[in-house]
């Protein structure tokens, strides 16, 4: 279907549901994009909302490429929901709990030098070393500078042979490499599997690292893309943030809370 808006019946099925999981990227979609990634607080209001919701007893999941850690100081919720980090290399549960995927020495060893190359052809601020893979940052470059400096990157990466144990995947504003066992998509077919039968799930990301996640959806629970503007995708419905967003985690706390959520969503 053309992804527009989220389909009154979810809204029904959600009211009457006796489990339920709200799985949600961070940067782009509870938070925009901005060059100082330490910064990237949510929007306005979307705490609030937040906490609601895991009040009421959704099952609330964030699932990013970022750290759990990180994610836990840029919510600032008060209490902390379950994270997965780094695509799902790492979870971490409410009660603080960890769990880290494994690498081989030799993935760590390509990790490392991927950052160091990476490091000289941009730059220490720009790179993100994980302990899944590489992330290299070209927000606030001009379209021709930050083209160039990908291009030099890929170059650098060329003698590593990263291929089968790597994928290359440009997210918006720059480009990783990471471990191709770990996905989103393995993420959220985990809490979906966790939450069993009956559960109503929603998964709302917004780039194409949650390309993934929407398919692993299909046939599983309702997909969202949040984004300001509309591009090609596997999602079930699209949604404007910020007031868009809003409206969608109003709806699903009414909704899960037992009252008559509104009739319509925006879709701007």
């Amino acid at each position: 279907m053309t992804a527009k808006g989220i389909p009154q019946d979810f809204w029904y099925a959600l009211k009457g549901a006796k489990k339920r999981a709200l799985m949600l990227d961070y940067d782009g979609t509870l938070a925009p994009f901005v060059v100082e990634r330490d910064k990237a607080a949510p929007y306005p209001g979307v705490k609030e909302e937040l906490l609601k919701i895991m009040d009421g007893g959704t099952r609330l999941v964030v699932i990013t490429g970022r750290r759990a850690i990180d994610i836990i100081a840029l919510l600032g919720l008060g209490k902390i929901p379950e994270i997965w980090g780094l695509h799902g290399f790492e979870r971490q549960m409410p009660d603080g709990s960890v769990t880290v995927g494994r690498s081989s020495g030799a993935e760590s060893d390509t990790i490392a030098e991927a950052s160091r190359l990476a490091r000289m052809a941009a730059g220490e601020k720009a790179v993100e070393q994980k302990l899944s893979g590489v992330a290299v940052h070209f927000r606030g470059l001009g379209g021709a500078e930050a083209a160039a400096l990908k291009a030099e990157v890929l170059e650098k990466w060329r003698p590593l042979s990263l291929f089968p144990a790597f994928a290359l995947r440009d997210f918006d504003g720059g480009i990783e490499m990471r471990l191709r066992k770990i996905t989103k998509a393995k993420a959220v077919m985990s809490i979906v599997s966790e939450c069993g039968e009956g559960a109503v799930c929603a998964y709302l990301g917004d780039d194409d690292t949650d390309e993934d996640a929407f398919k692993a959806m299909k046939g599983r629970g309702l997909s969202v893309l949040v984004r300001g503007e509309y591009r090609q995708t596997n999602a079930d419905a699209w949604i404007r943030p910020p007031d868009d967003l809003l409206d969608f985690l109003e709806n699903w706390r009414r909704a899960a809370g037992g009252a008559q959520g509104k009739e319509v969503i925006r879709n701007g």
